[in-house]
């Protein structure tokens, strides 16, 4: 992952008081690892999407609490 996709989800962890983050059209593919986009106390549920060779897709944060393993 690169430093300022990194950088921007620290920031934005670390601003955000909300309790599920939705992201849309997040352009992630399977180049980009779940670890990659790990916030702390959060479960990613994410949907990549690539369409005539366009990406989309979305990812959703959970608090870590009140999802099932």
């Amino acid at each position: 992952m690169n430093f300022k996709r990194k950088w921007s989800l620290v920031n934005f962890e670390s601003c955000s008081k909300a309790e599920i983050h939705i992201i849309n059209e997040s352009k992630l593919d399977s180049t980009i690892h779940d670890n990659e986009l790990y916030l702390s106390d959060f479960k990613i549920v994410r949907r990549d999407r690539r369409v005539n060779g366009r990406k989309g897709g979305w990812c959703l944060y959970l608090p870590a609490h009140i999802v099932k393993s």
